[in-house]
């Protein structure tokens, strides 16, 4: 929990659109200090409100935009909703009328099946589901975790049970086990041989590194044959890359040019725009930008 120099309670008030969060705090605060209306996402961001609830004492409340927000704008809301979670000491869901509704048990009853997250957000937007994939995602993140403590819980085999988190196992592919705090070579081991296709696809990886430092280019084409039997999602989109791009991915094998330098410039000005574009005029944007030559 991070809270800088307030170190007041904070209540965060969650919900859908025109679920009443903002109506809650009016209530709360007994005056009008959030912005009530009929249309739906009048809350974009979330906003701290600082007053003393009679019976409690100084409290901070903050408002946040619905967890049901649509289109790319909405993800960004939900997204920045979301992140206020860990700053809050106390954290209050409005449920109000079909708030819980088709979509969610449709996600549930997926989940229950193990069906994989983008196959759960294809099949509800088919069925007219049209709100934020990342509301899918945190929902389907939260029943995981629940369902990986319950397991935990109700476990009477007696056995001993070890978690390896996700993001521990993603850090096999550029850095050694032993460099990697949070997981154990025996560890890795018994993840692999559950999980047969992680030791492959991280030799695939090694494999690829050895290849574009020795520039063996001729081993290319039995490379990808061997990446294109593990039969990966992810990896067969970044083959038809790789197949699209051949000419051009081997050529980089033989020149020592680069694009790396214009292609960060270009990520700068397109997070500058990100952060800036709308606050500020055009000049500090200009002048911005020129800083980076």
């Amino acid at each position: 929990m991070s809270k800088g120099k307030e170190s007041k309670p904070h209540i965060g008030i969650y919900g859908r659109r025109n679920a009443g969060k903002s109506s809650l705090i009016n209530k709360l605060a007994n005056q009008d200090i959030a912005i009530v209306s009929t249309h739906a996402g009048t809350t974009t961001d979330p906003v701290k409100k600082s007053f003393e609830i009679t019976g409690f004492g100084p409290v901070v409340l903050i408002d946040t935009a619905g967890t049901d927000d649509t289109g790319d704008l909405g993800g960004k809301r939900i997204a920045k909703t979301l992140s206020t979670i860990k700053t809050i000491d106390l954290g209050i869901l409005m449920i109000t009328e079909n708030s819980f509704g088709k979509f969610e048990e449709e996600i549930i009853e997926q989940f229950e099946k193990r069906q994989p997250g983008t196959t759960i957000a294809k099949m509800i937007r088919q069925k007219g589901y049209n709100g934020s994939d990342s509301l899918i995602r945190h929902l389907i993140a939260s029943l995981r975790k629940q369902k990986r403590e319950d397991y935990l819980k109700n476990k009477t085999d007696g056995t001993n049970t070890e978690t390896v988190k996700r993001n521990h196992i993603i850090k096999t592919l550029y850095k050694p086990v032993k460099e990697i705090k949070g997981i154990t070579k025996a560890q890795f081991r018994k993840v692999c041989e559950k999980y047969p296709k992680i030791g492959k696809l991280l030799n695939l990886v090694k494999k690829f590194k050895e290849i574009l430092k020795t520039k063996a280019v001729g081993q290319l084409e039995g490379w990808k044959k061997a990446a294109g039997n593990l039969n990966i999602k992810g990896l067969n989109s970044f083959l038809s890359g790789l197949n699209r791009q051949l000419e051009s991915v081997k050529n980089a094998f033989h020149f020592c040019y680069s694009n790396g330098l214009a292609e960060g410039k270009v990520n700068k000005i397109k997070n500058i725009k990100k952060i800036m574009y709308g606050k500020c005029s055009f000049e500090l944007l200009q002048a911005k930008v020129m800083l980076l030559k």
